[in-house]
């Protein structure tokens, strides 16, 4: 989920396709990825959000800290990952970078070498159903 266009226009949703890739995953092979885009209007996040966690998808990946910060209280048991996120400790999203603790997990704008380093070892093969770009 992310608040702007089309990820492919982006750096980071190619970048991340391509870690998947390396990975094994081939789209529309071995995962399938439900893509949602809020055009830059905030409003429309929690709608998404809910269609997405409705559909009963596997992993949410998100963009943005407004898009965390909607997924967030609408799922306790669908895994959360955080692509370029402020500040989440501050925001309150979760506990620490090296323990986020909860179902949130990925990467922040915040320097932190341990959580990064850490985050490639939380990956186990799943299927990414849904994706929310605020």
């Amino acid at each position: 989920m992310t608040d702007g266009i089309d990820p492919l226009q982006t750096v980071g949703f190619p970048a991340f396709q391509t870690g998947l890739r390396e990975l094994g995953y081939v789209e529309g092979k071995t995962l399938t990825i439900e893509w949602r885009f809020a055009d830059g209007e905030y409003g429309r996040l929690p709608a998404l959000a809910n269609e997405l966690i409705q559909s009963r998808i596997d992993v949410l990946v998100v963009d943005s800290t407004p898009g965390v910060e909607v997924a967030h209280p609408a799922t306790t048991s669908i895994p959360i990952v955080m692509i370029s996120v402020g500040d989440p400790v501050a925001s309150g999203l979760i506990a620490s970078l090296s323990r986020p603790g909860g179902n949130i997990t990925g990467l922040s704008n915040v320097v932190a070498t341990s959580a990064r380093n850490t985050s490639s070892r939380c990956m186990s093969p799943f299927r990414i159903s849904g994706t929310l770009r605020c």
